[in-house]
């Protein structure tokens, strides 16, 4: 997952500060992982890569097939395409979206379940992909994805952190936020002139009203061995909060699970217990 949004950056970095060195990182990270894609088009939940001598090296081994981060490639790739101006982001972006789509991930009438922001950010890229490409059935295919988690959602822009999670009238993540914005814009790009009513809504009452502009609440807790904590309120100023309610930055109090952490390797977080709140 983490690779996705390092690939995101590389790709901002590329359009804001366009260099040949830029646009081969861009170009390197993304032929390093169309190595370790099967046929079908899955690729696996790898958290671990990192740039020596030029490339991108997997450090876990083969892949999984597991969709989650198929679903995150594909918006970064097509963000590639149209900054680098090539075909190769695109190409891979369509193969991931065929994968997806021949697999039932996101059903042909636009159902599916699991991660919000995982699936989002996928029918983005699905949208963006299908607008590329000219391919209407594709746009289309996307916009059923979307509409169907608007039956889950609220017109001011709360939507849930999972689909299919017991009431998970819960939390909302400001990822998924970003995402669902994201989405209709493209939509209303492609003809859907009725969701610009929509993005201004969630914008204004949900993404806005998720950012942290007085931190006075935060506690000033004490640095410890493993995390720097102090002067947190002043530099948790224009953040935003991670899981929402309808009317507070704050929704529940969560607890990490066992093997929450461990399964990104040693680290910083090894003193992180389950049962601790989040």
């Amino acid at each position: 997952t983490g690779f996705t949004r390092v690939l995101f950056a590389l790709v901002r970095r590329a359009e804001l500060e366009p260099s040949d060195e830029n646009r081969r990182a861009v170009l390197a990270a993304i032929r390093a992982v169309k190595k370790i894609v099967p046929s079908e088009g899955d690729i696996a939940w790898f958290p671990s890569m990192v740039y020596k001598g030029g490339e991108w090296e997997n450090l876990l081994p083969g892949p999984g097939g597991d969709a989650f981060a198929t679903l995150l490639f594909i918006r970064p790739l097509t963000e590639a395409s149209v900054v680098l101006n090539d075909q190769e982001p695109l190409d891979f972006a369509r193969r991931l979206s065929n994968g997806l789509r021949a697999s039932g991930e996101i059903a042909e009438d636009g159902r599916w379940s699991g991660h919000v922001h995982a699936h989002l950010d996928g029918i983005a890229g699905i949208v963006e992909c299908g607008m590329l490409t000219g391919d209407r059935s594709m746009i289309n295919w996307g916009g059923r994805a979307f509409e169907f988690l608007r039956r889950f959602s609220t017109e001011f822009g709360w939507i849930p952190e999972l689909v299919d999670r017991y009431d998970d009238c819960i939390a909302c993540e400001t990822c998924a936020v970003m995402d669902y914005v994201d989405t209709a814009i493209l939509l209303a790009r492609a003809g859907r002139n009725d969701l610009w009513d929509l993005v201004e809504r969630v914008t204004r009452n949900q993404l806005v009203e998720s950012q942290i502009i007085n931190p006075s609440w935060l506690p000033e807790p004490r640095d410890d061995e493993v995390m720097i904590r102090r002067q947190m309120g002043r530099r948790m100023v224009g953040a935003f909060a991670g899981w929402a309610s309808p009317i507070g930055i704050l929704a529940y109090d969560k607890t990490y699970w066992p093997g929450s952490w461990s399964r990104y390797g040693p680290g910083p977080w090894d003193n992180i217990e389950s049962g601790k709140i989040r």
